[in-house]
């Protein structure tokens, strides 16, 4: 049975996606769905999500915006647009049909965010592209994709001043949901396509996605629910959080069968039912009706594995960092952590493979968890410098575990403090952390 692929694309792409898919015909039945800004394109996906079997969508910021918001159902997604080669190409086809344009006058409207320059001669001078590709990404998610004024309005307002103040003869357009502003200003542009080739392998990998996830729709996955303070507990209220966890369930259609693992509820059921009530690992629906129900604290961790006992460890696991921070968390087959569920502060924690993170735990006298958590938070903030308040607000924990966290990492030589900044409220000096967790070679110790 062929696989259905809805097209997600803007109005300007329709046409040249459309003549692309009648050159390549692809092996699966496509379904072409036009957005007019970032802030439909969650509808859009919404509309097809039921009947498709997935997604192309024209561009990465545009699939991220399907990503950054919570739905029912989630198909694989791939972004399709035009990559550095086909930027070049843009550009030698632009310098050969135009050989007196001055390379300072044309802009790539996606530079514009970030410091270094924004016209063709810096993104020609350019020695590597990934810091500008992680400042453009930042930039992105502290403006918004969806909001009103966001990532469309903020690059269009900019490219019109820079015309009208004659700075410019032209834009290099990514970002094809513009067009229209930049042709209603009467602002000259080029927008590269990405190849038919490029479109193809997209389309294959897609397919391999696809058939992935129907595998992977098999796999079990275990709910585990516990209260923050144990030692509180009695008979009676074990029974009542049992009860209600249940009756949960029972609401939703949820087929569960209770799973007996000491210190908590815990139950077994698929990984359809998981997504479902976490609305594909973004909130926890499941925590919310508990907290309505019961008067005392609870964590809820969910883990999915290729068997019922990896399914049982990962679900240990995210209940771990549930119980620490107050907050539910989901460990998925691939061992990466996503948390906390239901705040703007979630974040996906890869696996390490390195060895240099068991090495870091032991020194530091912290879990390979944690380390990891904090990699991940340097990584998304773009910054090796931190405080105790910054980290207790990204982690979801206390000043005072945050603290401990550092001065841990301080002790096993992966941070150190660098100056101290005053606040203005009366109270200590905030003690501002550097964090290098490079292992440099003879170090290395066995465990």
């Amino acid at each position: 049975m062929r696989n259905t692929v809805v097209v997600i694309t803007s109005h300007y792409l329709y046409r040249l996606t459309q003549d692309a898919l009648a050159r390549l015909q692809p092996d699966c039945n496509v379904v072409l769905a036009p957005y007019e800004n970032f802030e439909q394109i969650s509808q859009v996906y919404d509309r097809y999500a039921e009947e498709a079997d997935g997604f192309l969508v024209s561009g990465q910021i545009a699939a991220s915006a399907i990503h950054r918001t919570p739905h029912r159902t989630l198909k694989p997604i791939l972004a399709y647009q035009a990559d550095t080669a086909a930027l070049y190409k843009e550009l030698l086809l632009l310098f050969l049909e135009h050989r007196d344009q001055d390379a300072s006058r044309v802009v790539l409207d996606f530079l514009l965010p970030v410091p270094g320059g924004y016209t063709a001669e810096d993104f020609l001078a350019l020695s590597e592209l990934a810091p500008v590709g992680a400042g453009i990404w930042e930039w992105i998610m502290r403006t918004g994709i969806q909001e009103t004024g966001g990532v469309e309005r903020v690059i269009t307002d900019k490219l019109i001043e820079l015309w009208d103040s004659g700075q410019i003869d032209m834009v290099i357009c990514q970002y094809s949901s513009i067009i229209p502003a930049l042709e209603a200003h009467g602002i000259p542009y080029r927008f590269p396509f990405l190849s038919d080739a490029r479109l193809g392998e997209l389309f294959q990998d897609l397919q391999a996605k696809i058939e992935l996830e129907k595998l992977r729709a098999n796999l079990p996955a275990i709910v585990n629910v516990a209260p923050r303070h144990r030692s509180q507990m009695t008979d009676a209220l074990w029974q009542e959080l049992e009860r209600w966890a249940r009756q949960y369930f029972k609401d939703h259609l949820i087929e569960c069968v209770k799973q007996e693992d000491p210190g908590c509820f815990s139950a077994i059921t698929t990984i359809q039912a998981v997504r479902y009530f976490t609305q594909n690992s973004t909130v926890c629906g499941l925590s919310g009706y508990l907290r309505e129900k019961l008067d005392f604290e609870i964590a809820v961790g969910y883990g999915i594995g290729s068997n019922i006992n990896q399914a049982l460890d990962n679900a240990r696991s995210a209940l771990r960092e549930a119980i620490f921070t107050g907050h539910s968390f989901l460990k998925d087959e691939n061992g990466s952590l996503i948390g906390p569920l239901g705040s703007d502060r979630r974040m996906f924690i890869e696996a390490q493979p390195d060895r240099d993170v068991g090495e870091i735990a032991r020194r530091c006298q912290l879990s390979t968890m944690t380390i990891q958590k904090v990699m991940t938070n340097m990584k998304m903030n773009g910054t090796n410098k931190i405080t105790s308040q910054e980290l207790s607000k990204s982690f979801g924990v206390t000043v005072r575990n945050a603290n401990r966290i550092l001065s841990s990492l301080a002790e096993g030589g992966f941070a150190q403090i660098i100056y101290s900044q005053t606040t203005n409220s009366k109270g200590r000096p905030v003690k501002v952390y550097e964090l290098d967790f490079s292992i440099r070679p003879g170090e290395q110790t066995t465990s």
